[in-house]
């Protein structure tokens, strides 16, 4: 398979895996509902294989393996397919030959224009990518070493929670787990869980640690971020709110520390300062100090 097939997602997604076409598209691959579950990413009410980058990574690669077979080993005519569908391509490929006319990607003139489109735009980037200092574009250089980790847990994990007793942004694993639509893992879907590997081992005991989570419900909002250029189709986020997240306050008494404190909630201290957006160690009695149940 040509490694050019890496940099398909720009095309399809901006390497968003949390993304939304308007056909109902999602995920790095862009999958739409039926090729999603034909190609084994389930889709439930909290959870959606289409988001996890490594189950639609398994999953597209075979379904190109599969039209690139189909088209007889023409991968351009297996991308065009890709995007707009087997059976389409293979008709314009008919009329082609119907009419005596070439039947390669670039003589279909009857594919859709997004189609038409596609394929020269994974070109392009391929071309950037391999000649960067020519079109004078500067890449970051990357180590290739491994920055995530998996765990398996076979309970439901508040991946918020989680995320603020290690001191991390709330919304850091929930961004690493797309799949999980509401923060909450679903082991009966997927039991793995995906953390940056600089801090596995910490996260790892924290989830040990905690009880299984109760399940939250989840609204997807209509948004109007716009069009993304880099992506082939318009493409609406459907940001999560957490309607049943928990918050409490406590009132800072004589003798205690935020170590008893953090302790006392099940929190950890740099969790309870970011929370509270305190620079310091310090606190005084009568002060309120907002927790994260």
């Amino acid at each position: 398979m040509p490694t050019e097939i890496a940099l398909l997602p720009f095309v399809e997604s901006a390497f968003d895996p949390d993304i939304f076409s308007s056909a109902g598209a999602a995920g790095l691959w862009q999958f739409i509902p039926d090729t999603g579950r034909r190609y084994g990413l389930q889709q439930a009410k909290h959870y959606d294989a289409r988001m996890d980058p490594f189950a639609a990574t398994g999953a597209a690669l075979s379904y190109l393996q599969e039209l690139h077979d189909e088209f007889n080993g023409d991968w351009l005519l297996a991308l065009a397919a890709y995007n707009c569908g087997e059976k389409r391509v293979q008709r314009e490929i008919d009329n082609n030959r119907a009419a005596g006319l070439p039947a390669d990607f670039w003589h279909l003139s009857g594919l859709p224009k997004e189609t038409r489109e596609y394929v020269p735009r994974l070109l392009a980037f391929k071309e950037l990518i391999r000649n960067a200092p020519r079109y004078g574009v500067s890449l970051a250089d990357t180590p290739n070493r491994a920055r995530l980790a998996q765990v398996r847990v076979n309970k439901p994990v508040d991946l918020r929670r989680v995320a603020l007793m290690a001191g991390l942004n709330s919304e850091h694993l929930i961004n690493l787990n797309p799949c999980f639509r509401t923060g909450v893992t679903t082991p009966e879907y997927s039991n793995r869980i995906v953390l940056p590997r600089s801090q596995a081992q910490q996260l790892a005991q924290i989830i040990e640690s905690q009880p299984p989570a109760a399940s939250r419900q989840v609204y997807a909002s209509k948004s109007s971020s716009g069009y993304n250029r880099l992506a082939t189709v318009k493409i609406r986020k459907k940001p999560v709110q957490y309607a049943n997240a928990k918050s409490k306050s406590h009132t800072v008494r004589r003798g205690e520390t935020l170590q008893t404190i953090a302790q006392k909630h099940g929190m950890t201290v740099e969790a309870l300062m970011k929370t509270n957006s305190k620079h310091t160690s310090r606190i005084r009695v009568g002060e309120r100090l907002d927790i994260i149940a």
